[in-house]
């Protein structure tokens, strides 16, 4: 590792405090296995009675996210990660909804935009952002696919990448820190499985057509899903019906 500086996860702060010692800024230099080395600058946010209400982190490329938020008392980490799956579920839908009809205004049909739709996969990365991509077959490319005998379960033939999550950094905020606390990074993953859940139950919401076998799923390609028998276990875990599982064995989806 020392060898090859890519292999390294770095986390390097300098905190400033002001003359009653509380911290009111921090600056970082950060460094992710595969990512170049980038620079964060953290902004600290107190009440009037000088209770830490929130941390906001500024990124060198000029993005900023809220890393910490106060959790109110009385809430439960269960409560966190329902609301939030339930409000990232209507994010994801919206995102979606807008992709199909980028597609449909590019490809000049609109009837596009009316494709069931047959898979959906949310991507993130385990222990390291839980800000999921949104990958999706329609159902005509995966009965075409099929055929052809090449279809990839994972494979993302569509996405919806722009997923707005800003009106969400408490939420994911408290999340995080739920994590950290705990030392619990299945939290967020919990958090993705339930958001594939509703998206599944409530069938996008009623707001795009999907197949009558549609499913979802939250998914790190890099560490689950490798064999049958797990793919089968998180498809479950995220509110897929057993019958729906049965029909995608029989036509070879699984």
């Amino acid at each position: 590792m020392v060898n090859n500086p890519n292999d390294l996860i770095l986390s390097l702060n300098s905190y400033q405090f002001d003359e009653h010692g509380k911290v009111i800024r921090a600056d970082g230099i950060r460094r992710l296995p595969g990512l170049p080395q980038y620079t964060t600058s953290d902004e600290y946010t107190y009440d009037a009675a000088d209770t830490l209400i929130m941390i906001r982190r500024f990124f060198d490329h000029g993005t900023d996210r809220l890393i910490y938020s106060r959790i109110p008392e009385g809430t439960s980490a269960e409560m966190i990660v329902d609301k939030l799956a339930a409000a990232l579920s209507v994010a994801v839908v919206d995102a979606l909804v807008a992709d199909r009809q980028k597609e449909a205004t590019r490809s000049g049909i609109p009837e596009n935009v009316h494709e069931p739709i047959g898979l959906l996969i949310l991507g993130y990365s385990y222990g390291d952002s839980y800000y999921p991509l949104a990958g999706y077959q329609l159902a005509r490319t995966i009965k075409q696919d099929l055929e052809e005998g090449v279809f990839n379960f994972c494979s993302f033939v569509c996405s919806a990448d722009n997923i707005e999550t800003r009106h969400l950094q408490d939420l994911y905020a408290q999340l995080g820190q739920l994590m950290n606390e705990e030392n619990d990074p299945n939290l967020g993953q919990d958090m993705l499985r339930k958001t594939a859940a509703f998206l599944v139950r409530t069938r996008l919401h009623g707001r795009l057509p999907v197949s009558d076998d549609f499913g979802a799923l939250a998914l790190d390609g890099h560490i689950e899903g490798h064999s049958d028998e797990q793919m089968e276990e998180i498809l479950l875990a995220c509110g897929n019906d057993a019958a729906v599982l049965s029909l995608w064995k029989q036509k070879g989806i699984l």
